[in-house]
C-alpha cells in the first residue's frame, strides 16, 4: 500500500510539473509568433510601431519668389 501511494503521488507531482511546463512553453511560442508579425508589419524586434511619417517641409516666408 505504501509503494502505490508513493507511485500515485509521484505520478501527480509529475503531472503537474508537466502541465506548468507546456503552459510556459505555449506562453513564449505566442510570444515569439507576436514579434513575428510585428516584425513583419514593419515593427522592431519588440513589437514597436510603425514609425510616424516625415513631416512635410515648412511653408515659404511671405514675400519669397
Amino acid at each position: 500500500m505504501k509503494v502505490f501511494l508513493t507511485i500515485l503521488v509521484c505520478l501527480c507531482v509529475f503531472l503537474l510539473f508537466s502541465s506548468v511546463l507546456i503552459q510556459t512553453n505555449l506562453k513564449s511560442e505566442n510570444l515569439i509568433n507576436y514579434n513575428f508579425f510585428a516584425e513583419a508589419n514593419g515593427g522592431g524586434d519588440n513589437g514597436d510601431p510603425l514609425p510616424l511619417p516625415p513631416n512635410p517641409p515648412p511653408p515659404p516666408p511671405p514675400g519669397f519668389v
